[in-house]
C-alpha cells in the first residue's frame, strides 16, 4: 500500500498501540478501539490511525469482536481491511492536528515465524587433486 488515503478500501499492516478498550454508544451497542502503528516503508516515520471495530450492522452481533479480543492486543502485527479517513481538531495550545481513523471491516492476525539462527558457516577448502594421494585411506 502506498497511500494511506486511496478512495477505495483497502488492506494496511501494523502493530496495535495497546489492548482493545470498550466504549458503549448511547443506543447500547459496543465499539472497539484500539490505535494502529503503520510505517509506508522501511525508515519512515510511524503514522497512528484510531481503529474502530463494529458490530455486525444487520444482526448487532459481536463475534468478530470477541474474536479480535481473543487473537490480538498490544503489539500484535495485524492486517485490518477498510477506509481510512482524515479528520483534525485543534489542540490546547491552538495548534491544528490532523489525523486517521479507519473502521475495520476485516481483521487478519500475522503470523511472522522467527527464523533460528545459525551459526555462520566456515568456508573449508576443497582437496584439489595434487592434496589427494594414491594411497589407501584405509
Amino acid at each position: 500500500m502506498n497511500n494511506l488515503l486511496d478512495e477505495e478500501a483497502q488492506w494496511v499492516e501494523g502493530n496495535l498501540g495497546k489492548d482493545w478498550r470498550e466504549h458503549v454508544l448511547d443506543d447500547g451497542r459496543t465499539l472497539l478501539k484500539n490505535s494502529l502503528g503503520y510505517n509506508a516503508h522501511k525508515g519512515a516515520s510511524t503514522q497512528w490511525i484510531d481503529v474502530t471495530a463494529w458490530p455486525d450492522y444487520e444482526t448487532g452481533s459481536t463475534k468478530n469482536q470477541i474474536e479480535y479480543r481473543k487473537v490480538t492486543g498490544r503489539g500484535s502485527r495485524v492486517l485490518i481491511y477498510g477506509k481510512v479517513q482524515t479528520y483534525s481538531y485543534q489542540s490546547h495550545d491552538g495548534q491544528q492536528i490532523e489525523g486517521y481513523r479507519m473502521n475495520i471491516w476485516r481483521l487478519a492476525k500475522v503470523i511472522k515465524i522467527k527464523q533460528a539462527r545459525t551459526e555462520p558457516v566456515t568456508a573449508v577448502k576443497a582437496p584439489t587433486p595434487t592434496d589427494l594421494s594414491d594411497e589407501e585411506p584405509f
